[in-house]
């Protein structure tokens, strides 16, 4: 699975002469560089490639707008290139809900994940204020974004306030009030967790279903009546809170993610995927919400409640959808939401690790086995009809988000700033060989039980660490933690086939393997 990433990035990246690395959208589209895709696909170049990932964002940084706006997409149109000449990092000035979020969380993974990211900070820092200036003077009435673009843009303007841009805004906020610490400026800090704490309130007020347990898709200022719509992937930003362990920071209820989680996954999954958006009753794409009497009649038919778990009459609902005044469609299946739900459950523990991995399994299915085209992950896919067809865009990367499938298997979280490594295995997984993914260090994990002199009383469960890139000595500096319990690093034994071996505490005794 994660090799895709190879194939992604050799088939829309371009090495430029002068030392440039850039990436298109998309195979289909043409345009460079537009943050809200690169986002998902910088978890896995920043594991594997850092240098690469972060020129993505020295460009944001260096061509910000003087708003503090971070464009939408750099060089050409999508797909205006052909016979055309273009600078490849020429702005092109759109804003949207998340371009500007997804260049800050850049900046803070960077600060924290890689070797000098406090110098790498401090260098985009009159950047980075701007930026989350923008941000936060966005809302204007409910402390939420309001009425913006986001990475969903055939569907134009989702309503007035959106669960999907609310919580990008919420954890934006939270980076913004841990970048603030690291720079010493307390103002700003508390500045960005008061408005944290605004859009939560708002958040619970305007668009949690308290019958149900859900957010909803959207909200609309003039409506008597809200839509009941679930969107699948709402929740793209917790899962970033996840990764960069913010999640404390944003402050979300675990029990509300998990119960949502369920949800989504009740109403709006199929067999290949996850369905866009379901049970949506009021015409809020394109334009955002209705402020006319003739769009206010104009409704959508609703999705099944997903009580009926019959597919073939939940698809006839589905298939409706092409009426409404969108081109993207209700039904068609979002690749990445797979990735996102499978990923927050583990993280959440909302599931079992083999139910939460058969979401993102389904989806790597329709491509391995029914499209038989594992190499070409698109956008979406849509049945029309009786067929399955890849409906939008080709050799897409926000399916590379499931790097972060590794990292929730591993409950791994890096902070260099602190010198700290800590891990905090799944349940299921724990017992396995498992990853280490550092944009300066990789290898492997692995549980071993070690006896003290051949004495039982003795034994000491350890961590056997295989080395497979990277400079060990680096990892010798950090402080390393598995399930809140600190471990060390010990000489390993002459017949032991690993490079390192961190145990709870060091023992004088000759140690000697028990079990593996």
């Amino acid at each position: 699975v994660l090799m895709n990433s190879a194939s992604v990035w050799g088939k829309t990246a371009l090495y430029l002469r002068d030392g440039r690395w850039r990436n298109f959208e998309s195979h289909s589209c043409s345009q460079m560089e537009p943050p809200h895709i690169h986002l998902p696909r910088s978890l896995g170049y920043i594991l594997n490639m850092p240098s690469l990932e972060r020129q993505a964002s020295e460009i944001y940084s260096s061509k910000i707008l003087d708003s503090g706006v971070i464009s939408e997409s750099f060089g050409c149109s999508c797909p205006g290139c052909a016979g055309a000449v273009c600078n490849l990092d020429d702005p092109d000035g759109a804003p949207r809900a998340d371009d500007n979020p997804a260049f800050l969380l850049d900046l803070y993974m960077n600060y924290k994940w890689t070797l000098d990211g406090q110098a790498f900070l401090r260098a985009n820092w009159p950047q980075a204020l701007r930026a989350l200036s923008f941000v936060r003077h966005q809302p204007e009435r409910y402390n939420l974004t309001y009425r913006m673009v986001n990475t969903n843009d055939e569907h134009g303007v989702i309503g007035d306030i959106n669960t999907y841009n609310s919580m990008m805004f919420l954890v934006t906020m939270a980076v913004g009030a841990e970048l603030a610490t690291a720079m010493e400026d307390s103002p700003l800090r508390e500045s960005c967790l008061a408005a944290l704490s605004r859009g939560r309130d708002t958040l619970h007020t305007l668009l949690w279903n308290q019958k149900d347990g859900f957010w909803r898709q959207a909200w609309c200022e003039y409506s008597t009546e809200q839509s009941d719509a679930l969107q699948a992937g709402a929740l793209y930003a917790n899962l970033w809170a996840a990764v960069l362990n913010l999640t404390e920071t944003v402050g979300i209820p675990r029990t509300k993610i998990i119960s949502h989680l369920q949800q989504e996954r009740m109403r709006n999954s199929s067999p290949y995927g996850f369905y866009f958006s379901t049970n949506r009753s009021i015409d809020y794409y394109r334009d955002g919400c209705p402020r006319d009497q003739g769009r206010a009649g104009r409704t959508a038919q609703k999705f099944s409640d997903r009580k009926d778990t019959s597919f073939d009459k939940f698809t006839r609902v589905a298939e409706s959808q092409s009426t409404l005044s969108a081109q993207f469609q209700d039904r068609d299946n979002w690749n990445i939401h797979s990735v996102t739900h499978a990923a927050l459950a583990l993280y959440t523990n909302a599931t079992g690790a083999t139910n939460a991995l058969r979401v993102a399994q389904e989806m790597l299915d329709t491509y391995r086995v029914i499209l038989a085209d594992q190499w070409d992950f698109r956008d979406t896919t849509t049945m029309y009809g009786e067929t399955l067809v890849p409906s939008v865009n080709s050799h897409y990367g926000r399916q590379t988000m499931f790097w972060s499938i590794a990292l929730a298997l591993t409950g791994q979280q890096l902070d260099v700033p602190s010198r700290r490594l800590s891990f905090d295995p799944h349940p299921e997984f724990a017992s396995r060989q498992w990853p280490l993914l550092t944009p300066f260090c990789s290898g492997l994990l692995k549980l071993v039980t070690l006896m003290s002199a051949g004495k039982q009383e003795g034994a000491s469960a350890c961590l056997a660490f295989s080395l497979l890139a990277g400079d060990l000595a680096i990892l010798k500096m950090f402080n390393v933690s598995v399930s809140s319990k600190e471990y060390s690093f010990e000489e390993t034994s002459e017949f032991m086939e690993a490079d390192a071996l961190l145990c709870p505490e060091r023992k004088d005794e000759a140690q000697q393997i028990s079990s593996i």
